[in-house]
């Protein structure tokens, strides 16, 4: 399948991608034939600085200032869109209102990475069944409130666990349940697909933490909506067609409808 559009990109500002130009990322999904680049790096929280996680506040204006600048530049050759990658925190949800009530924001993914909003503990590093089950709430709250495109890597928090135990399965179907009900757009994500993270071996088999086959088993028993999201940390990834192959293989066979229009 061709995708013409990604609207999970990131900078440099987050700190954990590649010390590359936002005009780089944008020259770079012109090459691959892009029709629409929406940026959606992390995005800073008044309250939480760590250089290493996201862009701190400060960084916010300039952000938005740079892809406005490149909007216009490339103008006649692919369409960018200005949004953020944030996770839900009902305490927090005044300041997603406020980015999405500034006019220059086009858009939010909803991508969860901690359970709580003191941004102490990423579920990368593991968590106990009761901290997966937050991870399902925070995130069907975060759909239920309609503010958000689509749920990226639903499957993150597999990353931190060493097999998709009975509270991994509850959170799937959860997620594949609320998903459905508010016709939330669910994505495929390619970043850890890349070789230097690779596959891992569970008890069910050899697999990506995400996405991670078991796992889409679950989601493919509900009539979602799914497109993939390159996730990019580096401009290279925009251009590189083997993540989303690789994708089609790992997941082929499961009943999951693609879409093939652009969502903005």
């Amino acid at each position: 399948m061709k995708q013409d559009f990604n609207y999970h990109t990131h900078t440099s500002r987050c700190g954990h991608a590649a010390d590359a130009s936002d005009e780089q990322y944008v020259q770079a999904a012109i090459e691959a034939g892009f029709k629409i680049l929406g940026f959606s790096d992390h995005r800073p929280y008044r309250h939480y600085s760590k250089r290493t996680d996201r862009m701190d506040w400060f960084q916010l204006e300039d952000y938005i200032a740079s892809l406005k600048h490149l909007r216009e530049k490339y103008r006649d050759q692919i369409d960018i869109r200005i949004g953020f990658e944030t996770e839900y925190f009902p305490q927090l949800q005044p300041e997603i209102d406020l980015l999405l009530a500034r006019g220059d924001v086009d858009y939010l993914i909803l991508g969860q990475h901690y359970w709580d909003y003191e941004l102490a503990e990423d579920f990368c590093r593991g968590g106990s069944e009761e901290n997966l089950r937050e991870y399902a709430r925070l995130l069907e709250e975060g759909m239920e409130t309609g503010r958000f495109l689509y749920l990226a890597h639903p499957d993150y928090f597999l990353s931190g666990q060493k097999e998709l135990s009975e509270a991994g399965r509850e959170v799937a179907h959860r997620l594949g349940r609320k998903a459905a009900e508010t016709g939330t757009p669910v994505e495929i994500n390619l970043n850890q697909m890349r070789p230097e993270r690779g596959r891992r071996n569970y008890p069910e088999g050899s697999w990506f933490p995400y996405p991670n086959r078991p796992f889409w088993e679950i989601l493919s028993q509900y009539p979602l909506k799914c497109l993939y999201g390159f996730d990019a940390h580096y401009p290279g990834l925009l251009k590189d067609t083997f993540y989303m192959e690789e994708a089609e293989k790992e997941l082929s066979g499961l009943n999951l409808t693609m879409i093939r229009e652009p969502l903005i």
